[in-house]
């Protein structure tokens, strides 16, 4: 059993990558891909597609069969490079329908000693946060600090966020429309 092919893909708008490697010889019945996460396809050719990766983090993955005979490693780190470590989108919706409810930055998973406080237009913060990374720390358009807390209104709203690596302040702005 070998890997005979390798790609890296590099995802610009969610500054993620992933992982494809094809697969063949041995017991195609019994591979199994180790050390990250994702799929592998049951038909030649047998072709694993890792789940989505962040990009600072670099990847190693382990191919295997019932044979055990000559499992193949690989290791590697993410082929995308951005002229801006993280992307701040200048919009989102938290209006209920599933799509695009949160203020989603992606990269920011890369920063883990981040740091971002948002105000509104009259300087009031409305939401501060330590180890914003998209999934449990992630700002849904609500305010338990406001005058009558719950849902701001719509509204464009002052980010400072720090990544915590050094790196310059981003500053910008963000609009919340419901």
């Amino acid at each position: 059993m070998r890997i005979v092919d390798t790609t890296l893909i590099c995802n610009e708008v969610d500054r993620n990558y992933t992982v494809r490697v094809t697969i063949e010889g041995g017991d195609p019945s019994s591979y199994a891909v180790t050390g990250i996460s994702g799929t592998l396809t049951t038909t030649a050719p047998f072709v694993f597609t890792s789940d989505p990766i962040i990009t600072s983090a670099p990847f190693s993955l382990t191919v295997n069969d019932a044979n055990n005979c000559s499992p193949q490693v690989l290791d590697g780190v993410s082929p995308c490079a951005f002229d801006e470590p993280v992307f701040v989108p200048e919009s989102f919706t938290p209006n209920g329908d599933g799509v695009n409810d949160a203020f989603i930055i992606p990269g920011i998973e890369g920063y883990p000693l981040n740091t971002i406080d948002i105000f509104n237009r009259w300087g009031v913060e409305v939401y501060s946060a330590a180890g914003y990374d998209n999934g449990a720390v992630r700002w849904d358009g609500t305010s338990a600090d406001a005058l009558i807390p719950g849902d701001l209104p719509t509204g464009t709203y002052f980010y400072v966020l720090e990544l915590g690596d050094g790196s310059p302040v981003i500053k910008g702005f963000v609009h919340l429309n419901r």
